[in-house]
């Protein structure tokens, strides 16, 4: 099935779920005494949008991020950090449909375009910052690698296009298609060690030199941390370096999920207790490392709801992107878990 006909397919049995009620009945079987911690990343205005080296996956437009607010509080519990964690210390069973929203990384546009929104609406959020990218001008590799890519792609020289090609990624394709082929190249790597992105990047940089990062794709600094702090925005810790913690040795691991909590601390004057394994990638021994550390709960990418019993260090999350939800009952579907 065509990415075209999937999204009418969506769009057409969301309306019928949504129009006939039936999605309400779902919400109260589904959610019944628990609770669904949401997962964005970057919020973005069309323009930005256009502009952005970020992966699809993890954007959601300003507009489309709007109306999910408004929704969620006519039809949502939503609730803070704090009392999410104590429902889970006190083992005590969430109230039904339950919302947690929460963010990846630390944008700057979720000062900039998410912020606003949710303090018009008097929604908390909880936002996992990658500690050593706050107040820096690097985005993460990923970024940095499509933009390289897609430099040498429009520069189209004899070398370029024969390291494209080497990449597997074709001269012979539209621009559009190229795009998207860069992109998954890029996805595809997200597993990959340090040492092998490394490598990768230096030969990119042969051929494409070092740009400057595009200001779209920059991170918070510590005053608007603070400034948001400040309007009841709560901070978890997700890594310094966003190196993926299952694959590095485990003292880098040790020290990546120990100085992220000790430098947010340092910049706001409190210390998580929730942690974001980078991601999304953990295993047992990350898992104790963090429990160890003085956190109080560790969140995943592991698509799911959360119940009262859930272990705090394996929390399940469900991802929230522009083209998943860019109408009510999608969004309304994409929660539950139909789509």
């Amino acid at each position: 099935m065509g990415a075209k006909l999937k999204l009418a397919f969506k769009r057409a049995v969301s309306s019928m779920l949504y129009y006939s009620g039936a999605i309400r009945i779902l919400k109260l079987i589904i959610l019944r005494r628990r609770a669904v911690a949401l997962m964005y990343h970057r919020v973005l205005t069309r323009e930005e949008n256009g502009r952005t080296f970020s992966h699809a996956g993890i954007v959601v437009e300003k507009e489309v991020f709007e109306m999910h607010m408004r929704f969620l509080k006519k039809e949502f519990r939503v609730v803070g950090e704090k009392e999410f964690l104590s429902r889970l210390r006190d083992r005590k069973p969430f109230e039904t449909a339950t919302c947690l929203v929460t963010f990846d990384d630390g944008w700057l546009d979720n000062a900039a375009n998410a912020f606003p929104t949710l303090k018009e609406h008097g929604i908390p959020a909880l936002v996992f910052l990658s500690a050593g990218h706050i107040g820096s001008k690097e985005p993460f590799w990923q970024e940095r690698m499509k933009a390289m890519l897609e430099a040498i792609s429009k520069e189209n020289t004899a070398g370029g296009v024969q390291l494209l090609e080497s990449y597997g990624l074709s001269a012979g394709l539209s621009a559009k298609e190229l795009s998207a082929s860069i992109s998954d190249f890029v996805y595809s790597r997200k597993s990959c060690e340090p040492g092998s992105i490394a490598g990768i990047m230096r030969e990119i940089s042969g051929h494409a030199g070092i740009r400057p990062p595009q200001k779209t794709d920059r991170f918070l600094d510590w005053d608007q941390v603070k400034s948001m702090m400040s309007s009841g925005i709560v901070f978890g810790a997700h890594g310094v370096s966003h190196n993926l913690l299952t694959i590095i040795p485990a003292a880098e691991a040790d020290s990546e999920i120990v100085e992220s909590r000790r430098m947010i601390e340092k910049k706001t004057g409190r210390a998580p207790d929730s942690f974001s394994y980078p991601n999304g990638d953990f295993d047992d021994g990350t898992a104790t490392l963090v429990k160890k550390h003085g956190y109080a709960a560790a969140f995943t990418t592991k698509r799911g709801f959360v119940r009262h019993t859930d272990d705090p260090f394996r929390l399940k999350r469900v991802n929230i992107h522009n083209d998943a939800t860019m109408t009510v009952p999608m969004f309304y579907c994409r929660i539950l878990g139909v789509f």
